[in-house]
């Protein structure tokens, strides 16, 4: 029982290595994440109107689903506007925050 509990934790752990180092490796992924903890842009049309990065509609459509699918965010839903979305970051997530706030990364996403 043991030995079955230690090898779906080391499968699980690969999965989210993969998912992690595909996050990592996408530029748009990580200025999203970034947007979302550090400047509190947790809204579709937050993140797009104030994005230095020049995201495109689309793309943070494709992203935002992406980062829900594998974890890493979560949303709820607005009280205040049936149709909008407020953004959270996962345990997970957070778990990268220190990752955004390193120098050579934030003076990356800002150029």
């Amino acid at each position: 029982n043991h030995t079955i509990r230690s090898n779906i934790t080391s499968k699980a752990q690969t999965i989210v290595n993969f998912y992690f180092a595909e996050v990592i490796a996408d530029h748009w992924s990580i200025i999203v994440l970034r947007d979302i903890a550090i400047c509190n842009q947790r809204t579709f049309r937050s993140i797009l109107a104030n994005n230095n990065g020049r995201i495109s509609s689309g793309v943070l459509a494709g992203r935002l689903k992406r980062l829900t699918d594998i974890g890493l965010l979560y949303f709820k839903d607005d009280p205040a506007h049936l149709q909008r979305k407020i953004y959270c970051l996962s345990p997970a997530a957070i778990d990268l925050v220190p990752i955004l706030i390193v120098p050579p990364v934030v003076n990356w996403f800002l150029e």
